[in-house]
């Protein structure tokens, strides 16, 4: 009720304000598409880093103004930055950025190229388990074509060299080996296997496999028609049909 009361009076100054201090990773993880980097803020320049990141492009001296770039949080400390979308057999520039209240700092330029990109190569494994109406296959990638497999899978087809154009089954992302149940096959019938995986530069396909479905029903006499036109498949028992 009698008024406002004020401690003892302290002055105090302000630090200067300067851009950040700031390194670029070396690059690591060079595929044909994509390219992993990064940096290390060690010095805030007494403001808050509310962005920081990494810039590349085919031009040296990449900057977020004119290059692609990544926002990978804010602060200080290590960060790691991913470059997708890249161009393969391609040499690319890449730094990293930090950015406080007095402007952006960039890390030391890092340069690396891009692998060539090729199909996938595979080999395709030997049918097993093979029945009337089904059989199992499968494939082993061996390079990946310095991508990533989006699908990969087995085709089959009663004509050699069969493709996606055929019956095929199929998996997303596997780029190991991979096995398939091969079904709904005809008896007595002579079928034709191959792997396959695909990435950016299209589908690659593993070494061809042959097989022939066994038969049950009587080689002399497959089918039986009785007198209404009602037609029967045969079986072999022993020596009787």
């Amino acid at each position: 009720c009698i008024g406002t009361a004020y401690g003892s009076e302290l002055s105090f100054s302000t630090l200067s304000v300067f851009l950040p201090t700031i390194t670029t990773n070396t690059v690591s993880g060079i595929r044909a598409k994509v390219a992993f980097s990064g940096g290390n803020v060690t010095n805030d320049g007494n403001s808050i880093v509310t962005a920081r990141g990494i810039c590349w492009d085919t031009i040296p001296n990449p900057t977020i103004g004119s290059s692609n770039y990544t926002v990978n949080s804010s602060g200080n400390g290590i960060f790691t930055g991913f470059m997708p979308n890249l161009a393969d057999s391609t040499v690319y520039f890449v730094r990293a950025y930090a950015t406080n209240y007095s402007g952006t700092a960039y890390g030391q330029q890092e340069t690396f190229t891009t692998l060539k990109l090729h199909l996938p190569t595979l080999t395709t494994d030997s049918i097993d388990n093979i029945r009337v109406s089904s059989a199992t296959s499968g494939g082993t990638v061996i390079s990946e074509g310095n991508d990533s497999i989006t699908v990969s899978g087995i085709c089959w087809d009663v004509n050699p060299n069969p493709t996606l154009d055929d019956s095929y089954t199929s998996i997303v992302n596997e780029h190991g080996n991979f096995f398939f149940l091969i079904s709904e096959l005809e008896e007595g019938v002579t079928y034709y296997v191959r792997a396959y995986a695909t990435n950016n530069a299209g589908t690659g396909y593993g070494d061809q496999q042959v097989f022939t479905t066994p038969t049950l029903s009587c080689p002399s006499a497959p089918t039986l028609t009785d007198i209404d036109g009602n037609v029967y498949k045969t079986v072999q028992i022993g020596t009787q049909c």
